[in-house]
């Protein structure tokens, strides 16, 4: 994820939110790590530049999409404090199943389109007002 794409991600949280990230060794060299921070230090360029380090030196960096009670120690439902984002995988036929989302006349232009590898993609809306259960 670009820098830029990263700033517009993290738009859709509010300056004290919690958020998990978590990074995952590929080349199975190390044990997977978690930071838990809150959005207003992920902000920063600094924080930025290090998960960035972490991806050029073989780490897949994943972001939770849903702030996490400030109290939770996991990543699961029952961890989420509220739904910020809605979100979609295609991870299987991904270019076509996203052209037809994306020309769908009853959904909604995604916030953000990310390109995660060949052939997939992972569609956001920042949203608000959204159970848990409903977005799940």
């Amino acid at each position: 994820m670009s820098q830029n794409e990263y700033r517009k991600f993290l738009e859709g949280y509010s300056s004290d939110d919690t958020v998990a990230f978590l990074l995952i060794d590929r080349r199975g060299k190390q044990l997977p790590r978690q930071h838990r921070i809150v959005v207003e230090e992920a902000r920063q360029a600094s924080f930025y530049n290090g998960l960035a380090h972490a991806n050029r030196a073989g780490a897949d960096v994943y972001i939770s999409m849903n702030p996490l009670q400030h109290e939770a120690t996991g990543r699961t439902k029952a961890d989420i404090a509220l739904i910020r984002h809605l979100y979609l995988d295609f991870d299987v036929d991904g270019d076509k199943r996203l052209d037809e989302l994306l020309t769908h006349p009853a959904v909604p232009a995604p916030h953000m389109i990310l390109h995660t590898s060949h052939g997939k993609w992972q569609v956001i809306w920042n949203v608000s007002g959204y159970a848990a259960d409903f977005a799940e």
